[in-house]
């Protein structure tokens, strides 16, 4: 028994050595990764206020767009380590490895050491999960909060606790402070299960389920009752609101806009388009608007999860998954009732999740799948638990051969099909199976030999984890994506990862030498520049240049926080010298008006009537670089002739 503990436990550590390595090893060559989370932290770890409000510039003139749970555990890290690209991410590569170990304990305690050991491996190797814990976004972060309150929702149908009821409405009220309506997502699966738990009186469950439901929402919107309760003018500007509240942010931004991609668009961008007609721009030659990257995750569909730009960052163990799923429903009647609504519970997230990725037309990116994952890996485990049972037990063998085939043809149309160009990983994952497959062909045939015929079955299934695994390291061989985490080969000519960002990318390739222009003519003012957005320019100038950029357009150029006179005023009042602006947002060229990365028209105006551009050359190392297609080159205008 005790040479079994050992062997268990080493294989665990083996398990959380290679998540660790994954998540862990060369991020310091991810550079800050998402500008505009890096920028705040950076913000945060200045003054108490900016901690507490999660303030985007020094000045504390913009707060991010999210509860700032996530964001203070970034934070205290920087106080702990200093203010280094690698801390920032730190936490969310810690989160990742613990949400593999809270998978194995949870899995070994209601099942048994195989099946915690397979579902461990496979979220270790998942390739978003790795892409989106090697990254500043917080999402590994929720994930684990949500495992967390997993962890003792179960434990209380065990134990019929109601303590553990509690706990676990705590993280998922943890969780919303990290990522706001996702943590949601789980809840409606714990009405479910808990309302149909007879083992407790119908009048408790009821009774338990109505606390929690408030202690959720407590510890849900507590912070941002605390916010909201601050006056505005005392706390910087909420990012992706109009009026500055906490509680639009929750239920407009990061509500209704992430269902549906229909949105009540801002009045203050409803302009008509029109010349604008100033001699100042007589040196600037507007450029032809590129055609934008294709959609990130394709069309709304119940098959979108399998299309080429999503199925290989998680479905390759789907077979198994539909193959356990009814095994373990043929089988219903020996497991326990814990086994049920743990399979229950992980099987119905699962779905949840499938479901509203498949069909949300609203904001989704791939990363979003990060919360997919556990469910995914636990259901892997548990069916390939059940399937090799079955094999061990002679009874229909045939079964957990066939299972693997049909994961490796899986993995070949996912290799082939997508974007994900694994030539190589895939010969060797054939070239594997198709080996061991005929020694267990052989020895069926011939000896019948159970323990010989388990060693190439074993090699088959090692064998269909080259894959996944190779494309989990794309991240560090070719660098992340900044700004959209993502796993697979097509991050070799990405120009957002932290290996081509400034080779392609036309506003980080001039980023030192715009930074360099404003820091030598920077003098004591608010904001060392204003720009119309966080991602054009206000995040990246934060962090090169360590001072308050002015963004008054918001996270994304959606919601204007100044007014043309409060514009004025600032200038007036010396706060704001250097405007910079889209060198063809200042057109209208090719029937297309300004973009989203304008400035209100009337704003604009003002500003060329005012002020004196800077000749690109004094700014520009590389005035040919445009990267950004419809933007052009960024045109700095100084406001004090």
């Amino acid at each position: 028994m005790r040479k079994n503990n050992l062997i268990e436990k080493g294989m665990l550590v083996i398990i959380l050595l290679i998540s660790a390595f994954l998540n862990v090893f060369l991020i310091w060559q991810e550079g800050f990764a998402n500008p505009y989370y890096a920028s705040t932290v950076y913000s945060m770890s200045l003054n108490l206020k900016n901690f507490f409000f999660g303030s985007f510039d020094p000045a504390g003139f913009l707060a991010v767009d999210k509860p700032c749970l996530g964001l203070w555990i970034q934070t205290i890290f920087v106080f702990l380590f200093g203010f280094k690209g690698w801390v920032i991410i730190l936490p969310q590569a810690i989160a990742g490895v613990i949400c593999v170990l809270m998978v194995y304990i949870m899995v070994k305690k209601y099942f048994n050491f195989l099946t915690a050991w397979i579902s461990s491996l496979v979220l270790a190797i998942t390739p978003i999960f790795v892409a989106t814990s090697r990254n500043n976004t917080m999402d590994t972060t929720l994930v684990l909060f949500i495992l967390i309150s997993i962890y003792f929702f179960i434990k209380s149908i065990e134990t019929k606790r109601f303590i553990f009821l509690i706990i676990a409405a705590f993280f998922i009220g943890l969780g919303f402070n990290v990522k706001m309506v996702s943590a949601f997502i789980i809840i409606p699966v714990y009405i479910v299960i808990y309302i149909f738990n007879k083992e407790i009186d119908i009048k408790k469950r009821i009774a338990h389920l109505i606390i929690t439901g408030i202690i959720v929402i407590t510890v849900s919107f507590s912070y941002a009752i605390v916010v909201d309760l601050f006056p505005g003018n005392k706390r910087p500007f909420i990012a992706n609101t109009t009026n500055n509240s906490m509680m639009e942010l929750i239920f407009v931004h990061n509500g209704l806009t992430r269902l549906s991609k229909d949105k009540a668009p801002n009045q203050k961008q409803n302009r008509p388009p029109k010349l604008i007609n100033n001699k100042n721009l007589d040196h600037l030659k507007p450029k032809m608007r590129k055609d934008r990257i294709s959609e990130e995750v394709g069309a709304p569909s119940l098959l979108r999860l399998f299309n080429n730009k999503l199925s290989y960052q998680i479905n390759f163990y789907i077979v198994f998954i539909i193959i356990g799923t009814i095994l373990f429903f043929k089988k219903i009647k020996y497991f326990s009732l814990v086994q049920k609504n743990f399979f229950y519970l992980f099987f119905s997230f699962a779905v949840i999740l499938i479901l509203y990725f498949s069909l949300n037309s609203g904001v989704f990116h791939r990363y979003y799948l990060s919360l997919l994952a556990p469910p995914f890996a636990v259901l892997t485990g548990i069916s390939f638990s059940l399937v090799y049972r079955s094999f061990t037990e002679n009874k229909k063998r045939f079964i957990l051969p066939i299972s693997l085939l049909l994961v490796l043809i899986t993995e070949m149309f996912i290799s082939l099909y997508s974007i994900n160009n694994l030539f190589l990983p895939l010969v060797i994952t054939s070239i594997m199976f198709a080996a061991s497959a005929t020694v267990f062909i052989i020895n069926e045939y011939y000896k019948k030999n159970i323990i010989f015929s388990k060693l190439p079955v074993i090699f088959m299934g090692v064998s269909l984890l080259v894959i996944p695994f190779c494309t989990s390291i794309t991240p560090m061989i070719y660098g992340g994506n900044s700004v959209i985490p993502y796993a697979g080969t097509s991050l070799k000519t990405d120009p957002l990862t932290s290996k081509n960002i400034k080779n392609f990318n036309g506003m980080y390739k001039n980023i030192d030498s715009i930074s360099n222009f404003l820091l030598k003519n920077y003098n004591n003012e608010k904001f060392i520049a204003a720009v119309p957005s966080c991602n054009y320019y206000g995040s990246t100038l934060v962090l090169a240049t360590k001072k308050s950029v002015c963004s008054i357009g918001g996270f994304s150029g959606h919601n204007f926080i100044l007014t043309l006179e409060e514009i004025k005023d600032y200038v007036k009042n010396n706060y704001i010298r250097y405007f910079i602006i889209p060198e063809n947002s200042l057109h209208t060229f090719q029937g297309h008006g300004p973009t989203p990365e304008s400035l209100p028209l009337e704003m604009t105006n003002w500003i060329i009537e005012n002020g004196k551009i800077i000749p690109q050359n004094e700014y520009l190392a590389d005035i040919d670089s445009n990267f950004l297609g419809p933007l052009g080159n960024p045109v700095i205008i100084d406001m004090k002739k």
